[in-house]
């Protein structure tokens, strides 16, 4: 009887981690903008798409543009700190600057983990490297 409450505590305790598990995955779902491309500020040029994705996260699938291309594909792996990017399609237009898409295709290949603070999303690599932020959208 006297470890009553310790149980309680107990019990409470790792509902309260299971909720904010499940909470922080949902977060992913939204739209997101992107703000930093290996940590340099991105700033749109002219005539260039903003570069953005659409996280779909009960179906573990995504939409975007790459800021010339539009994207689809599949979430490989998902969890409360792990991401990784399954196979990506997308159309194949030639823009004038393709550096940008380029560079953040190779980067989504990359993504290993993520962090969500406030309103932006991390990405990072394997070795916890910078690759990508986004700021919410929706």
């Amino acid at each position: 009887m006297k470890y009553l409450p310790l149980l309680f505590i107990v019990i409470i305790a790792c509902r309260v981690k299971k909720e904010n598990t499940s909470t922080d995955i949902n977060r992913l779902h939204d739209i997101w903008a992107l703000t930093h491309i290996d940590s340099k500020s991105y700033l749109t040029e002219n005539n260039v798409k903003h570069p953005t994705l659409e996280l779909y996260v009960a179906d573990k699938r995504v939409l975007g543009n790459n800021g010339c291309n539009r994207l689809i594909g599949s979430l490989e792996i998902l969890t409360p700190t792990d991401l990784k990017f399954g196979p990506l399609a997308g159309t194949k237009m030639m823009c004038q600057n393709m550096e940008l898409s380029n560079q953040f295709n190779a980067n989504l290949a990359r993504v290993r983990s993520y962090k969500i603070e406030v309103l932006q999303l991390f990405m990072y690599d394997e070795d916890g490297t910078e690759l990508l932020v986004f700021k919410k959208v929706d």
